[in-house]
């Protein structure tokens, strides 16, 4: 049955794509726009606040998208006509900075305007976006509009709170990218993330509403691994497994753009594309992004098209822009006033020259507990402070290959005042704002009496630096390769080594304990885990341990290490799940089937496909 529907999927994928890719070839005659083909503007000159009001509100957001790797971004082998297509009827941001390299905690930023700090959401998983604050679908709605939100990671699942104020709100795990480990990383395609906002939109316009519609449809495919459907039928793209991700997004948001044309509502929809953050492509040596807060990953994309407001391409260039200004710039043109504080400022007002934007990343306090980095970006320069600070002139230096914080010593030191200043107001925010998924005082004495220390990321940091970790994330990539090759030993040698040098890092120990499972040695699987998660509590490493002592037979401890996941994620289908297969195999099928029920009911569209067997089986076999 799985092989069957994996043929169906891959033949549904293969249908979808050639057909869309025929779209595609008949949109590449926009060609691609250059800093020539655009007019360089401010932009209140040329449309006015209000002048979208009552139109309909189009937000895509590109993951993991270097604006340097689009056709209208200069990228002159990138195969993004769609995209370059709204800029001939639109602005075009050039200096555009992300606030933070990691998905949630970035379009947190862009759907409310506010920094993280503000917000509160600040990495993936142990943050949630907290219902204090207000976000864009909630000011729409209140404004009459239909809001409909459509992501492709789990990242954005509604369970992390990024879901507010929208009517409808759509993520399925796509067939084709279900991770029985890592499970943040669990994505669908563009191609699925477009049909589901299509069935939506289609429904909506059949029903005969009249109200205007926000949409916001997120693209995941970009991120890594690079695996797009378009390798291997466009031969331009051999060998960019990168920019041939990027180009199956601009095939499939082109289906979208068609269908805007098609039902007559092109010229009022005022449409927004921006990204979250980049990739580093190994610039300074990081293999992805996350880690830290160089261009390669901070410098975005924004275009604000729509082509009865602009009848031709324009360009901002002249000054600092952030993806933190969506929020406040969409509500100016639409004409509608708010109270909310921003820290996002609308791009309809004149900004200062010397505009201060602030950035962060939590990333290294979150896997190694060191020192997070905070920078302020400037037009022409930005500041990092780090245990050892860093400042670039990106006049000069756009790459930040020389560190000029001993030498431009004034300005350093007054870019560094500012940042602290701003730090400090950040402090004095209300406890109450973006709350963090902390433990329940019952769920904490609950992990004590299993025999689990708390461990959470009110702890303090350690003074390492993130550009002493990079040697970490390098080794990390040799271990996957040799799991990948199937050379256990050698990655359970090199996880040892990295584990014993970097105790709080749960990545080692958990590729450590697969070496052990894929050598079919359980025992040592289990103790590597329990050792760890007794002393640094983990959802998905304690979940796999109870994993272990389900196949082992251990079943007192299976069920009070479930409880003890539980504890930590509640919302993990995956727990109840095994649960239920403890209760089928002592014959119990009432709790198996309460317990399978239980798992679509909190995490259906991570468990579905697994669970809903096992509940046809168990209510076959119920007395």
């Amino acid at each position: 049955m799985e092989m069957k529907r994996a043929r169906m999927g891959v033949a549904l994928i293969a249908v979808v794509t050639l057909g869309a890719l025929v779209l595609w070839r008949a949109t590449r005659n926009h060609g691609t726009f250059s800093s020539d083909s655009t007019t360089p503007i401010v932009l209140c000159d040329v449309v006015k606040a209000g002048a979208a009001a009552g139109f309909n509100v189009l937000l895509v957001t590109l993951d993991t998208t270097r604006p340097d790797h689009l056709g209208c971004y200069g990228h002159a082998n990138a195969m993004t006509p769609n995209i370059d297509s709204l800029v001939g009827h639109g602005v075009r941001f050039d200096d555009v900075t992300v606030s933070v390299p990691i998905t949630l905690p970035s379009h947190s930023t862009i759907m409310t305007g506010l920094d993280p700090p503000m917000h509160g959401a600040r990495a993936n998983g142990a943050f949630r976006l907290g219902p204090e604050v207000t976000t864009l679908a909630e000011l729409l709605k209140q404004e009459g509009y239909d809001t409909g939100g459509f992501v492709s990671s789990f990242v954005l699942d509604s369970r992390f709170g990024i879901d507010q104020g929208f009517d409808y709100y759509d993520f399925k795990v796509g067939d084709n990218a279900v991770r029985q480990v890592l499970t943040e990383h669990n994505e669908r395609r563009a191609d699925d993330t477009t049909a589901s906002f299509l069935k939506w939109f289609r429904s909506r316009l059949d029903s005969g509403t009249t109200s205007p519609f926000f949409a916001w449809i997120h693209y995941y495919d970009p991120h890594s691994p690079y695996d797009s459907p378009l390798q291997g039928l466009r031969p331009e793209l051999d060998g960019r497994p990168y920019d041939a991700e990027i180009a199956f997004v601009d095939l499939h948001l082109g289906r979208v753009l068609s269908e805007l044309k098609a039902r007559k509502l092109y010229e009022r929809t005022l449409i927004v594309v921006t990204t979250d953050h980049g990739e580093a492509l190994m610039e300074h040596e990081e293999p992805g992004h996350s880690l830290f807060i160089y261009e390669s990953t901070m410098r975005g994309a924004l275009i604000v098209s729509c082509p009865s407001l602009f009848r031709q391409g324009y360009r901002v260039d002249d000054r600092l822009v952030g993806v933190i200004d969506v929020t406040p710039t969409i509500l100016a043109m639409l004409g509608i006033d708010h109270e909310v504080e921003m820290q996002g400022l609308s791009l309809l007002d004149p900004a200062p020259s010397d505009r201060e934007i602030y950035t962060e990343s939590y990333y290294v306090r979150q896997v190694f507990n060191c020192a997070p980095l905070y920078g302020l970006r400037r037009h022409v320069d930005k500041f990092i402070l780090a245990p050892r600070p860093e400042y670039y002139d990106l006049s000069r230096d756009p790459g930040e290959l020389d560190n000029l914080y001993d030498r431009r010593v004034e300005t350093s030191r007054k870019l560094e005042s500012s940042l602290q200043v701003l730090m400090a107001a950040h402090d004095k925010a209300p406890s109450t704002i973006g709350a963090s998924r902390q433990l329940a005082p019952e769920d904490r004495e609950r992990l004590a009496g299993l025999g689990y220390l708390d461990s959470t990321l009110d702890s303090a940091p350690q003074p390492c630096d993130a550009k002493d970790e990079v040697e970490l994330l390098m080794a990390m990539n040799v271990i996957k390769e040799h799991l990948s090759a199937g050379r256990y030993d050698e990655a359970l040698e090199r996880c040892r080594a990295l584990a014993a040098e970097n105790p709080d890092w749960d990545v080692p120990v958990m590729f450590q304990a697969q070496a052990f499972l894929q050598l079919k040695r359980w025992p040592e699987a289990a103790a590597v885990l329990e050792q760890f998660v007794r002393r640094r509590p983990n959802s998905e490493l304690i979940f796999r341990l109870a994993w272990i002592y389900f196949q082992s037979g251990n079943d007192q401890a299976l069920l009070e290490t479930l409880d003890a996941a539980e504890a930590l994620d509640p919302l993990m289908g995956a727990i109840p799940m095994l649960r239920g297969d403890y209760y089928v195999r002592g014959g119990q099928y009432a709790k198996a089937i309460h317990e399978y029920e239980r798992a679509l009911e909190i995490d259906g569209d991570r468990v579905g496909p697994d669970v809903a067997p096992k509940l046809k089986e168990a209510r076959q076999r119920l007395p």
